[in-house]
């Protein structure tokens, strides 16, 4: 009998296979193990299943799962799943949650419970005043106590995560890529520091490469994790919209400065504008 918990890993790292789907493979069958035990036509009457994902479940294999899980911890790769006791409070109420984290790090209770978290994200190619600021704003949380959570990208995620090590608190970052593929591959010296003060954290299997699709759909994750998200700067087409707007949401507080296209453009809509200091920002947050 396969155990459910390796079940689930397998079935998270399966293309195309999400909480709906998994929901509803348990009501239709009662566990994911009996669900590999029907053939594909089978699977072809619970909701949501259709020809490709059936042949893809059939062609699971729970135990080369637990081979890789293995071999990521041994790797030093942690592992959490839905439902385990560790996974994050935050994602819960999520309706496109996390199957599966995997993670090199820590992270405390009040970060998985998105206390004390502030997001801080913006355009890859930033002014230099935007970068000055996005280091500026992230040190000053992380002096305060606050862990700072972006997506380790080039220009304010880079600058954001910089900002916090040098105020000597916690920083999290959320890839698009595998936890052990790091991209972009020169900010591998600052990923392996954020791990040692914080974590780096990602839905995708450890060595997998980076996709725009994944780049994308971790923005819920780093929206997930905040108490609150700040825009530093961001075009009208900046992949940061799309998690300001996914805060909106989620009734997640975003702010932002009146300085870019993109900024002006969530400002008119449901952004909240900065305060002239970020120490005025944490005392509203903390009220």
């Amino acid at each position: 009998m396969n155990d459910e918990r390796t079940v689930l890993a397998a079935f998270a790292l399966t293309p195309g296979i999400g909480v709906k789907a998994v929901e509803s493979l348990r009501q239709h069958f009662g566990s994911l193990s009996a669900a590999l035990t029907v053939p594909p036509k089978t699977l072809l009457g619970v909701s949501g299943i259709g020809n490709v994902l059936a042949g893809r479940i059939a062609q699971i294999d729970p135990q080369q799962t637990a081979s890789r899980m293995a071999h990521f911890q041994a790797q030093g790769v942690q592992i959490t799943l839905w439902g385990d006791a560790d996974y994050p409070p935050a994602f819960i109420p999520l309706k496109d949650k996390p199957l599966i984290l995997f993670m090199v790090g820590t992270l405390t209770d009040s970060e998985r419970s998105a206390h004390k978290t502030i997001a801080i994200i913006g355009t890859r190619e930033p002014s230099e005043h935007s970068r000055r600021r996005a280091s500026a704003w992230a040190n000053a949380f992380s002096q305060a106590g606050w862990t700072v959570i972006s997506g380790l990208a080039r220009g304010i995620d880079r600058a954001a995560h910089e900002g916090a090590l040098k105020g000597g608190g916690r920083t999290i970052a959320v890839l698009g890529s595998g936890v052990k593929s790091v991209y972009p591959p020169e900010h591998l010296p600052l990923a392996e520091q954020i791990s040692e003060q914080g974590a780096l954290m990602c839905e995708v299997q450890p060595y997998a490469f980076p996709a725009r699709e994944n780049l994308v759909f971790r923005n819920r994750l780093i929206v997930g994790l905040s108490h609150a998200v700040i825009v530093i700067e961001a075009g009208s087409n900046s992949g940061a919209l799309h998690a300001a707007r996914r805060a909106h949401e989620y009734q997640i507080p975003v702010f932002a400065h009146f300085n870019s296209r993109g900024n002006q453009m969530i400002l008119e809509q449901f952004a909240h504008q900065l305060p002239p200091s970020p120490h005025l920002l944490i005392d509203q947050l903390t009220r």
